[in-house]
């Protein structure tokens, strides 16, 4: 057995830096897995990115 296997994993973060800076991500991981090439990938999909 062989072929491809994914995840995607929802992204929606609030990160607060130090003093009133804090921001917001918003997205998708996708990880994949190729069982042939022995490798994965890892890949980062924002759909929203901003200040709060």
């Amino acid at each position: 057995m062989g072929g491809d296997v994914g995840w995607d994993l929802p992204l929606d973060k609030c990160m607060r830096s130090r003093g009133d800076l804090a921001f917001m991500v918003r997205g998708t991981v996708a990880i994949r897995q190729s069982a042939l090439k022995n490798s994965s990938s890892i890949s980062l999909r924002t759909t929203g990115l901003g200040f709060v």
